[in-house]
């Protein structure tokens, strides 16, 4: 994940946090979700840059 830092995860399964800021998400090697306005927002495919429409504090990734 992109914001303002950069923010890297390793593996399968969810986690919670909160990153605030978040522009960018890149999936890596698997695919992936994030949660963030109280809802998931869908999966992307592996290997996909994904720019959001503004800055947001994400609360939960997802990878499979």
């Amino acid at each position: 994940m992109r914001g303002s830092n950069y923010y890297g995860f390793k593996g399968t399964g969810s986690l919670s946090g909160k990153w605030k800021s978040i522009k960018w998400f890149h999936t890596g090697i698997k695919q992936g979700a994030v949660r963030y306005g109280g809802k998931w927002q869908g999966w992307h495919p592996k290997n996909r840059a994904v720019q959001l429409t503004k800055a947001v504090t994400v609360t939960g990734l997802k990878r499979q």
